[in-house]
């Protein structure tokens, strides 16, 4: 009996000891982790800052020309507007009037008549219009419209508009802006008309739209325009 006590402390004593090397620092292992190592935070920090850099720069160049694209759409628009304008009643006129803003510059009832003029610079387009004013007891005239394509206020291309509204009226002090000019930077305006009995006239508008200079666009229009009517 007291041998089996003997053997029974010594296999206590032996599993005492596996137990304390099973402890040991050497066979000590940490549970598995799923987790991201420094490294691999660092790679994806940089892979997403490249690629958001790239996006915000497309995204910029997108709204830049988007905004590009409606500043030169506007200006298209007005400028069409006032050529249409201009070609609408010249079509029914007559009498096409050019003057280069020396001789003729105040247009008038008493010394109107046709003034042809080469392509260039010239400042004053004007003609009699199909619309009928009172002159007088029993009489009438057909009242002159006037384009003023310089501005001497800003001393810069512009398209002015002036009409009778009586039959003596000078319209050398009646212009009116036909065309805004807000987002608007005319260049160079050049205009002609043939000296025949259907004359024609011929106008190009150059300039740019936009404030800022990597949002401005360019545009060059022009268009011809004769009486439907031959002069008398």
């Amino acid at each position: 009996m007291f041998t089996k006590k003997i053997q029974d402390s010594r296999s206590k004593i032996q599993e005492g000891r596996r137990s304390l090397r099973s402890l040991s620092p050497f066979n000590f292992q940490l549970p598995n982790s799923s987790g991201f190592t420094l490294v691999e935070m660092i790679v994806s920090l940089g892979i997403f800052a490249v690629v958001a850099t790239v996006s915000l720069g497309a995204l910029v160049h997108i709204v830049s020309a988007n905004k590009k694209a409606q500043t030169l759409q506007s200006a298209i628009t007005n400028l069409n507007f006032a050529l249409e304008t201009m070609s609408r009643e010249m079509r029914v006129g007559s009498t096409y009037f050019c003057s280069d803003y020396g001789v003729g510059d105040i247009v008038d009832e008493n010394n109107f008549q046709s003034v042809a003029c080469a392509l260039g610079n010239n400042k004053i387009l004007a003609f009699r219009s199909s619309k009928v004013l009172p002159n007088g007891p029993g009489a009438t005239c057909k009242a002159i419209i006037a384009y003023k394509f310089w501005d001497p206020v800003t001393d810069k291309f512009a398209i002015l508009k002036a009409e009778q509204s009586t039959c003596d009226q000078d319209l050398d002090i009646a212009y009116s802006p036909l065309l805004a000019t807000d987002d608007i930077d005319i260049t160079d305006i050049t205009l002609s008309v043939s000296e025949q009995a259907y004359p024609l006239a011929f106008i190009r508008v150059s300039g740019s739209a936009g404030v800022r200079e990597r949002e401005k666009s360019y545009f060059d229009v022009q268009t011809a325009i004769s009486p439907r009517l031959f002069e008398d």
